[in-house]
């Protein structure tokens, strides 16, 4: 079995929570659902009593026929027997009934908490976590956790079903009694040293789990470059090395779980043997007040000790598979988003947009800044392009002011107070983000322009889509506003995709725009008839910039050129152009060719 070892020293593996502290974190999500929970309890309890009685109730009819009592008392112990399995019958069903419900409805609970952990964090929690990885999470994950329950729901009635079973068996027979207690010490042994193999392994399985899914993930999101660059072989055999490292996980887990109960099942018949090889042989000779009913009363009661034993040490190896899906939830559920959302915070009522980075120090990792000491001031209402090559800090100056990130040092100040002091719901109301990749979500194209926008009224929403020349695509499409998109928008091509998130953008009516490369997935004409759009979504707010397009940028107020995290120019295009600096030669290297387009596409 030392093959089973292997793997167990897995980095990252290691367990931050007791299994103590994981039964109480798990008993408080269990509250919602304490009737049904308790009324599963009461019913294995009920089930335990009337299990403990039936031996009785047997060994008092064999006696009765020993004694040649009359047929009338055989009938009533045997109706009394038959009674009693009835109720152990309806226990039975009951607590599986019950059960029935209350796991369902427990695991669908804690999926929904978990989702709505997902959404509370910040976007540096999604940079750690593989999306597949997170989607097992709320998925196989939740439903292994809810194993626990069932377990604690039956715990108690196996605990009083050992403890009373045993009091049972030294009030029948203390000699026996005392045999029986030769084998314990052994299971209780063996339980413990397996605690650790049980412990590991069910980790590394519930990791596997979440690889596959987040390799499956990736390849589904990515078969359009994989077809492209011929690497459907390749893809799939990655998958493969995933998939077969779960498939080893899953057997090393399902034999070392199932190798414990045979095992046990050994001491439970090396105790039967001690039983029966010295019970019998007592029974026979009339020592130690044993007769047959005697021993036949005590093996019963035996039985009724062993299993329910055996049952608490498979039970924990059981447990070990569930608290170790319940660690990876509750990693989520406890994740403390560094951007602080700040419910109680301020609500600026009259909000003009003026943003101010004040000294403001950022990285992504804080040991490797991206903006350092860094100062600048837009205006309410100005048009602000921000230009510079890649990995020059565009993005992360709209991250900051988005708060998708928290910032290290410094100040970020919007309309002169502090933007962490802010309602961050409240706040983001005043944004209107349209990114590089359009995202839509599935359902109808009306109900991803009201995406941000739930009480807009059917003019305003027609208004949008015009100003957006939308409605160009629109009227060609069958089922025009109520056109499902599909995944990701999956059914509209990429340039139709903006459309839609302008006008979404639009119909939010923000007082702070935010595009970054937004027009980078509409064709040069595309983008030429919806400069006016444009204009009219930049008009009386204050507009954030970011694109390799010469027509987005040319009539901002202001063209800031970043290099390295560091302002190294601003001011108009033809102010630039003249300085001859940075922003000439961006010109030269992205916007000259486009400037000898735009004027034949506008004509």
């Amino acid at each position: 079995m030392g093959w089973i070892y292997d793997g167990l020293e897995h980095q990252g593996l290691e367990r931050t929570y007791s299994d103590f502290e994981l039964f109480k974190k798990m008993m408080r999500e269990v509250i919602p659902f304490k009737l049904a929970f308790f009324f599963v309890v009461f019913m294995v309890i009920a089930g335990t009593v009337l299990n403990l009685v039936s031996p009785f109730v047997l060994v008092n009819v064999i006696e009765n026929i020993d004694n040649n009592s009359s047929r009338d008392v055989l009938l009533i112990s045997a109706a009394l027997y038959l009674g009693l399995y009835i109720l152990s019958f309806g226990s039975y069903f009951g607590t599986n009934y019950a059960m029935a419900k209350l796991i369902p409805d427990f695991m669908v609970n804690l999926r929904t908490r978990v989702f709505n952990s997902l959404q509370n964090q910040d976007l540096k929690f999604f940079d750690k976590k593989r999306s597949g990885k997170l989607t097992s999470r709320v998925g196989a994950d939740a439903a292994a956790s809810a194993n626990i329950v069932m377990l604690a729901s039956t715990f108690g009635g196996n605990l009083l079903l050992i403890f009373t079973t045993f009091i049972i068996l030294f009030t029948v027979s203390v000699p026996l009694a005392l045999l029986t207690l030769i084998v314990v010490p052994f299971v209780v042994a063996f339980t413990w040293i397996f605690r650790r193999i049980a412990r590991k392994l069910s980790k590394i399985y519930r990791s596997t789990i979440a690889s596959v899914n987040a390799s499956i993930s990736e390849s589904v999101e990515g078969i359009q470059i994989a077809k492209s660059f011929g690497r459907e072989r390749e893809t799939v055999n990655k998958f493969r090395v995933v998939n077969d490292e779960n498939v080893d996980a899953g057997f090393k887990q399902g034999v070392a779980m199932e190798f414990i109960f045979p095992t046990l099942d050994i001491f439970a018949v090396l105790g039967l043997w001690l039983i029966i090889q010295y019970g019998g042989s007592w029974a026979i000779l009339g020592q130690n007040n044993l007769d047959a009913a005697t021993l036949y009363l005590f093996i019963l009661y035996l039985n009724r000790f062993f299993f329910p034993l055996m049952q608490l040490s498979t039970f924990y190896s059981q447990l070990q598979a569930g608290f170790a899906a319940y660690e990876r939830i509750v990693d989520v559920q406890e994740a403390i988003p560094e951007v602080d959302p700040n419910p109680e915070g301020k609500i600026l009522d009259n909000f003009i947009g003026k943003i101010e980075f004040v000294n403001t120090t950022f990285g992504y990792k804080e040991e490797e800044p991206i903006l350092e000491d860094f100062n600048l001031t837009i205006k309410p209402g100005e048009k602000l392009a921000i230009v510079g090559h890649t990995g020059a800090g565009k993005t992360t100056i709209t991250n900051i002011i988005s708060r998708f990130y928290e910032f290290q040092r410094g100040k970020v100040l919007i309309d002169g107070h502090d933007i962490r002091e802010l309602n961050l719901k409240e706040y983001r109301k005043h944004l209107g983000i349209v990114q590089q990749d359009p995202f839509l979500f599935s359902g109808t194209v009306e109900e991803n322009i009201r995406y941000g926008s739930q009480n807009a009224t059917k003019e305003e929403l027609d208004l949008a889509i015009q100003a957006v020349h939308a409605n160009e695509f629109l009227q060609y499409m069958p089922n025009g506003l109520q056109t499902e998109v599909g995944e990701r928008g999956g059914r509209l091509s990429t340039g139709q995709r903006q459309l839609v998130c302008f006008a979404r953008a639009l119909l939010s009516n923000p007082k702070i725009i935010i595009l970054d490369e937004a027009t980078s997935a509409v064709d040069a004409y595309t983008e030429a008839v919806i400069q006016e759009a444009l204009e009219t979504l930049f008009h009386d707010r204050t507009s954030i910039i970011i694109a390799h397009r010469l027509s987005t940028i040319i009539n901002a107020d202001r063209i800031l050129v970043l290099d390295e995290g560091k302002i190294t120019e601003e001011g108009s295009h033809d102010e630039l152009m003249k300085n001859g600096g940075n922003y000439q030669e961006l010109y030269n290297t992205y916007y000259r060719h486009q400037a000898l387009i735009i004027p034949k596409l506008v004509e």
